[in-house]
């Protein structure tokens, strides 16, 4: 897991450590469990959840209550899922003597390491997220084997066009908007809390896991844009100019 230091210097030099998708790196993983370790940063998207849900052989109500929890972020003010950690040393719940025990489904961010994935905003609208970038974690570079960002990918199944991705990415961008325009409101707090509560069961939990995940998403996502959207013309007042000066 990357030091703060390490992450600032991430921020100040992305634009040189990103690779392109036929770029090459090395990495050989040793199967010691040290990256499962001391982790409370393991954050799941819908899309993981549901992938553990159905490895495990259970609902995502189930998985969360076994293996994960839910907070509010403080910077986002919106749901966020992550892997529960146990014991002092912090150990990702689905360590199992140093192996991953839901190695075909586990989350993407696990899978994708030593990579990290952001997303680029659009080209036509900065507002709107674009295509992925990738970069290589600053403390991970090892092994003799070079490969390519396409080849690592295509080997843990990861879409180079992953449209769940963009999708959730503009959710993530839609849902940080509305619950800080709520907040500039005045909302009050048990009506955040409700609207936190619906939020999280229509994203994280409202799955068939015999069924495929994308349309479901996209079926919950949807209807949550249009609750929202339909609160926030009614309940909130427009931005003026002044509300956009700075503090």
């Amino acid at each position: 897991m990357p030091t703060p230091e390490e992450l600032n210097a991430i921020a100040e030099n992305l634009g040189q450590m990103q690779l392109g998708l036929d770029d090459t790196f090395r990495f050989k993983c040793h199967g010691c469990g040290k990256c499962c370790k001391n982790r409370e940063d393991i954050l799941l998207t819908p899309r993981d959840l549901f992938r553990l849900a159905k490895c495990m052989g259970l609902t995502p109500t189930q998985t969360m209550d076994r293996c994960c929890e839910s907070y509010i972020g403080g910077q986002t003010g919106i749901p966020t899922v992550r892997l529960k950690p146990v014991g002092k040393n912090k150990v990702c719940p689905l360590l199992k003597e140093n192996k991953c025990s839901v190695h075909a489904s586990k989350p993407v961010v696990c899978a994708l390491f030593p990579l990290g994935r952001f997303q680029k905003p659009s080209k036509d609208d900065p507002r709107l997220p674009g295509e992925s970038g990738y970069l290589l974690m600053p403390t991970s570079g090892c092994g003799r084997t070079f490969r390519t960002v396409r080849a690592y990918l295509e080997s843990f199944g990861i879409p180079l066009e992953d449209v769940f991705h963009a999708q959730w990415n503009g959710t993530l961008m839609f849902l940080v908007d509305f619950f800080r325009d709520a907040l500039r409101a005045g909302t009050p707090q048990p009506a955040l809390n409700t609207l936190r509560d619906i939020t999280f069961v229509l994203l994280y939990l409202r799955y068939d896991t015999e069924s495929e995940f994308l349309p479901q998403f996209e079926a919950s996502a949807a209807t949550l844009k249009e609750l929202l959207n339909g609160i926030r013309a009614k309940a909130f007042p427009p931005k003026t100019i002044l509300d956009a000066r700075p503090a």
